[in-house]
């Protein structure tokens, strides 16, 4: 099954953006390869309750479950310590986008 939005992506707008664009080619044409989702929690991090929260809005707008991020360093300027949980991604590629 196709999704809607792949299937009028590949009958129309190719064929808009390769009139646009005068491509000889339709496979000249830029291609959406993958669509990152992504939510930053800040301060908010060490908070369990928030953190799955975000996890359960992110997981319900993209169709499936999120990474947790953690901090790499620990910048005191912006409160932060290495390891801490600072937000939530999602990756979506092929049909998932």
């Amino acid at each position: 099954m196709i999704p809607r939005l792949k299937e009028q992506y590949d009958k129309k707008i190719v064929n808009n953006l390769q009139k646009e664009f005068s491509l000889k080619n339709k496979l000249m044409v830029p291609k959406i390869i993958k669509v990152v989702l992504n939510m930053g929690l800040g301060a908010d991090g060490n908070d369990k309750k928030k953190l799955q929260n975000c996890v359960e809005d992110i997981s319900l707008i993209s169709g499936q479950k999120p990474i947790v991020t953690k901090f790499k360093k620990s910048i005191s300027n912006f409160k932060t310590r290495k390891g801490t949980a600072a937000g939530v991604k999602v990756t979506l590629r092929d049909a998932r986008m």
